[in-house]
């Protein structure tokens, strides 16, 4: 065991880099797909674990159970997920004698979903896209104000996660073929996503401005002040700012979540193809492809029925309706 394995910090004793790094490679030994963005959540782990004194069974426990908790309008899947990874940690921990708490395997379903996602109309979207296009300039930034243009397009007609969406560079936006490549997304999945035509354009006006890096495939599709990358957090900030500013809000008032926009992505795309006619039992495995999901579960998580739907379902029950519950005559 490595003398540095844990390291003294105001009388708080902490899980290394190195340890954390020890794990993710383990883990990848195995076979498993830990993704560079699981460091940062094992790092919430550690830091959960920096209050104590000494590692111990009935300390570790403590810490742990607090921070594999439900959390007040989680869903189940995070929380579940959460409590996985720490449960895996605390065994590698153990395994490198560690003297520490493991937590029993926890099952899934136990925390009710209690968050509703905000979904977001296309007349929304709209309001959303032109406070993007007035955003003045940042002083600072010749071009920020032209990447949330661009960056909310994309979460809107291509369904990206945030995440997904910050990490292309140039060389994955393909406008002679139309298309975007997705690099290991979640899952270490890789997909290609096709852009409308209008959307296609727009990309094409975009390289054309004085972005830095446009012109370098390897460089940034967008691009921060500093021409490297934008953390998810800044960008979410940014964006729920917009869409405050555009007057969309939750009931709570407060702006939408960016996540939301996926979720009004999935709505809309799905009442597309209803409207063409499109036989959802076909359409379903086409939008979880689209979306980057192994299957329709994950998809149909992102369904919600909204009010204006309503008439829609309403009229193309009407002929099933009055087989199944047919009216006596004159009613």
């Amino acid at each position: 065991m490595p003398a540095d394995t844990f390291l003294s910090t105001s009388d708080a004793h902490l899980v290394s880099e190195q340890m954390i790094t020890g794990f993710l490679e383990h883990k990848r030994g195995l076979g498993y797909i830990y993704p560079d963005d699981v460091r940062s959540r094992v790092r919430g782990v550690a830091a959960a674990l920096a209050s104590l004194d000494m590692l111990t069974p009935d300390s570790t426990k403590t810490v742990v159970e607090a921070f594999t908790a439900p959390r007040e309008g989680e869903a189940t899947r995070t929380w579940h997920d959460r409590a996985t990874l720490t449960r895996q940690f605390m065994i590698f921990l153990a395994n490198q004698g560690t003297d520490c708490f493991i937590p029993p395997p926890g099952r899934r379903g136990h925390h009710p979903i209690t968050f509703v996602p905000r979904i977001i109309t296309s007349d929304e979207m709209t309001r959303i896209i032109m406070c993007a296009d007035s955003w003045p300039p940042h002083p600072g930034c010749g071009w920020s104000h032209l990447v949330y243009r661009m960056l909310i397009r994309l979460l809107w007609a291509c369904g990206l996660r945030l995440g997904e969406a910050l990490a292309l560079h140039n060389r994955d936006v393909d406008t002679a073929n139309g298309w975007v490549t997705v690099q290991h997304g979640k899952n270490d999945r890789t997909r290609i996503v096709p852009m409308s035509s209008s959307l296609t354009g727009y990309v094409t006006w975009y390289f054309g401005q004085p972005i830095v890096g446009a012109h370098d495939p390897d460089g940034f599709f967008l691009p921060s002040p500093k021409g490297g990358g934008y953390r998810v957090s800044t960008a979410s900030h940014h964006v729920k700012t917009i869409m405050a500013k555009a007057g969309v809000f939750r009931d709570d008032g407060t702006p939408p979540r960016t996540h939301d926009i996926r979720h009004s992505f999935a709505v809309a795309a799905l009442a597309s193809m209803q409207a063409a006619g499109t036989d959802l039992r076909v359409g379903l495995p086409l939008l979880a492809t689209f979306m980057g999901h192994s299957d329709i579960s994950s998809t149909e998580y992102y369904l919600r029925l909204t009010r204006p739907e309503f008439p829609t379902i309403t009229d193309a029950m009407a002929s099933t309706d009055a087989i199944v519950f047919p009216q006596p005559d004159g009613q």
